[in-house]
């Protein structure tokens, strides 16, 4: 090892002035361009973090609009069978409203939550025409997997119910 740092010596003496004021100069460009590539990283790290906390409350929001909804949908065929509401207009209604309550689902940077807003307006639409059909003297579902109107309701129900169980876990991504 010391014969390494010696022979350093030796051609750092027999080098010329002008060569080692260069290849100083080099180290700092060098070890500049190291601390700004580290800084730029921090600042994009920090970015990141105050994008997600000022989006916070309106994901939150998002999240509890969705998070009903979803239940809404999962309990509705209870409160029809209930007489809680009348046929599918409160659905009609209700999926309109959660149309217009999750606009701003697109403007927050959360691609699996804006599929399953997307997702869950088409199966509340869904819902509403077979609990519509089900009415029928002769109701026929609408998913051909299923064999009659009930199981397609209870397909559906259950896919309401299962997205509400499983809305925390997609939500702590974003969050």
């Amino acid at each position: 090892m010391s014969e390494i740092l010696s022979e350093c010596c030796s051609v750092w003496q027999q080098t010329p002035l002008n060569e080692r004021i260069q290849l100083v100069i080099a180290l700092f460009t060098a070890l500049a361009a190291g601390f700004a590539g580290w800084a730029a990283s921090q600042a994009l790290r920090a970015n990141v973090i105050a994008t997600k906390s000022s989006l916070r409350a309106e994901r939150l929001a998002i999240f509890r609009t969705l998070s009903d909804f979803l239940h809404y949908c999962s309990t509705y065929c209870t409160m029809l069978s209930m007489k809680a509401v009348d046929g599918t207009r409160h659905l009609s209604s209700r999926t309109h409203e959660f149309k217009w309550e999750t606009r701003p689902v697109a403007f927050l940077r959360m691609p699996r939550v804006q599929d399953l807003v997307k997702t869950a307006i088409a199966k509340a639409n869904e819902l509403q025409r077979v609990l519509g059909r089900s009415s029928d003297p002769n109701p026929k579902p609408i998913d051909p997997t299923c064999r009659d109107v009930e199981e397609n309701i209870d397909k559906l129900v259950e896919w309401f119910a299962e997205q509400e169980r499983n809305l925390p876990t997609v939500i702590d991504l974003y969050m």
